[in-house]
């Protein structure tokens, strides 16, 4: 009877290091749609402080290694997130969220929109996620936002069926700004 040699077990593969295991801790976050801060990158590595996860993220090989790792900084905190999953765009309106920075979350939105498209921003697109607000609550900011020298290119529109609208003067004229909400809203709707 012939004894079969047994094969040697398989090597393990070696343990993640710990950049490898923060990037994928960054894109699986930003799978969801969401940003990940630095305290919360600890949290779910189970780290024991943030010095060393800190030194690698500010650290300019991480960024040649994971071009996708990008970070925002907020007045709170700094945001970490992959822009192969979230737009810098997308990823500021969830910071300026997370920051309850409402005024100035909208004025960016208004702003990106009237700068990129160029478009005036529907006020209804607030009500929807990342923002969640109410239709009153996005004009009670609009309208104290007139208040300050800050948002003075922040202003607001109405078509000729209620809907209002938002656009930068930094960016678009009130004319372009209402032709195109007019188009939107009614004209466009009009054209069998």
């Amino acid at each position: 009877m012939r004894w079969r040699s047994e094969k040697p077990p398989e090597p393990s593969p070696p343990e993640p290091s710990l950049a490898e295991k923060t990037v994928e801790c960054i894109r699986s976050t930003s799978k969801k749609a969401q940003l990940i801060t630095l305290t919360t990158l600890q949290e779910s590595l189970d780290l024991e402080s943030t010095e060393e996860l800190g030194s690698l993220l500010g650290n300019s090989e991480l960024g040649e290694s994971y071009p996708d790792i990008r970070c925002l900084q907020g007045r709170k905190a700094s945001y970490y997130f992959s822009d192969q999953y979230i737009s810098e765009n997308y990823a500021n309106m969830l910071m300026r969220v997370e920051e309850q920075d409402l005024a100035a979350l909208v004025a960016g939105t208004i702003r990106d929109e009237s700068r990129m498209y160029p478009r005036p921003t529907d006020a209804r697109l607030f009500q929807a996620a990342p923002f969640k607000l109410s239709h009153e609550q996005v004009l009670g900011i609009v309208e104290n936002m007139q208040k300050t020298e800050e948002y003075q290119d922040i202003h607001a529109i109405t078509a000729s069926n209620g809907a209002v609208y938002f656009f930068s003067s930094q960016h678009l004229t009130k004319a372009h700004a209402e032709g195109l909400m007019e188009w939107t809203e009614v004209k466009s709707h009009e054209i069998p």
